[in-house]
């Protein structure tokens, strides 16, 4: 939703800016809010990349978990 509404700004500033002459306004765009677009797609490649993370800790923990736990039954049986 923010990432609507950022680029609703930026379409309204365009339009104010006379969207008429083309390329005038494609190298304003370039000029005033590439910078900005940068950093989004900085910050959303972070968050992916952090996501990703998490969900390689969460799978090695299931694995742990059920192959450890299938090692700690047997141990037990063998012991029983």
């Amino acid at each position: 939703m923010k990432s609507e509404k950022y680029f609703m700004q930026i379409y309204k500033k365009m339009l104010t800016d006379g969207i008429t002459r083309g390329t005038v306004v494609k190298n304003k765009f370039k000029e005033l809010y590439m910078s900005d677009l940068s950093v989004i797609i900085i910050i959303n490649l972070v968050l992916a990349l952090t996501v990703i993370e998490l969900l390689g800790v969460v799978v090695v923990l299931i694995i742990r978990n059920t192959v450890g736990g299938s090692y700690k039954l047997n141990r037990i049986k063998q012991m029983a």
